[in-house]
């Protein structure tokens, strides 16, 4: 068999490689880490504002009922033949229109970042110097 494989500098080049990749990963986990920490602080204002603004739909939702109640009041007390015409349909479909509730947010925290692991470093670092030695 002839001189298939690593040479001494390739070794050499491949150690470094791996130092390189070890180092990269350490501060790609550094980093992934202060994002997950930094999402768990800013998130609590995130519902915090979300927790306000709910309150506020809950207020427009009242408000809403109020006028579409005093409407629907108005219009159960003229008669039949006013409901039924032009300006009692018109009345209805305002009233209609001032009963749909406006919708309270949501806002689910995303997923934590994931370290990726060091599969890739670990594949590399296996790789053989030269046939054989797999």
């Amino acid at each position: 068999m002839g001189k298939i494989g690593l040479n001494k500098a390739m070794i050499v080049s491949k150690a470094d490689l791996v130092t390189r990749l070890r180092k990269a990963h350490e501060n790609v986990s550094k980093y992934v880490s202060i994002c997950n920490q930094a999402m768990d602080e800013h998130f609590t204002n995130v519902e915090e504002a979300v927790n306000e603004y709910n309150a506020i739909v809950s207020e427009a939702n009242e408000f809403q009922q109020t006028v579409a109640g005093d409407a629907q009041s108005e219009f159960d007390e003229k008669t039949e033949k006013w409901q039924e015409g032009e300006v009692g349909q018109s009345v209805s479909e305002f009233i209609s229109l001032w009963e749909e509730e406006l919708e309270e947010l949501t806002i689910d925290r995303p997923d934590d970042l994931e370290d990726p692991g060091t599969d890739a470093i670990d594949a590399f670092l296996e790789k053989p110097i030269k046939p054989g030695d797999a």
